[in-house]
């Protein structure tokens, strides 16, 4: 599945590029996580790429890092769970705090792209399936593009 995604992620490429509000190098790599919630399941906020002094790159390939960060989500039919939705929250805003007005949440709709900078902080909220079985849970495909560090 990885090339026909990676296919179809590249051929969007310069939309993609707009709606992260990313001008820089284009990015020559992607990488892929499949990640699937179930009852109780969530991701605490964070930031797809790592800060600090002792910061590494964190891309596909050496020397790479990366730039935008991408959910794909996709779901059996009909839905048969709640809650799990993605948590954007504003530049410099402290998610511990954070009020309505500094973050927006966004529900996981089916096959459907949601596009970011990998270096906005989010999370995914508490999702809720009852039923319990794997078939049923919310499954997203966290796609990050890469590019080449100092280009």
């Amino acid at each position: 599945m990885a090339p026909m995604m990676r296919e179809a992620l590249f051929g969007g490429l310069p939309e993609i590029m707009a709606a992260a509000g990313y001008a820089g190098p284009e990015p020559r790599s992607i990488e892929f996580e499949l990640n699937a919630y179930g009852e109780g399941a969530h991701f605490a906020p964070h930031i797809d790429i790592p800060l600090g002094e002792t910061r590494k790159p964190a891309g596909e390939e050496e020397g790479e890092d990366r730039v935008i960060s991408a959910v794909y989500y996709f779901h059996s039919e009909p839905k048969a769970f709640s809650g799990g939705a993605l948590r954007l929250y504003r530049f410099g805003a402290d998610p511990e705090t954070a009020a309505t007005q500094d973050s927006v949440a966004l529900e996981p709709v089916q096959n459907s792209l949601v596009i970011f900078p990998s270096w906005a902080r989010h999370g995914v909220e508490t999702a809720h399936c009852e039923s319990g079985r794997f078939a049923d849970f919310r499954f997203g495909l966290n796609c990050w593009f890469c590019r080449k560090i100092g280009s």
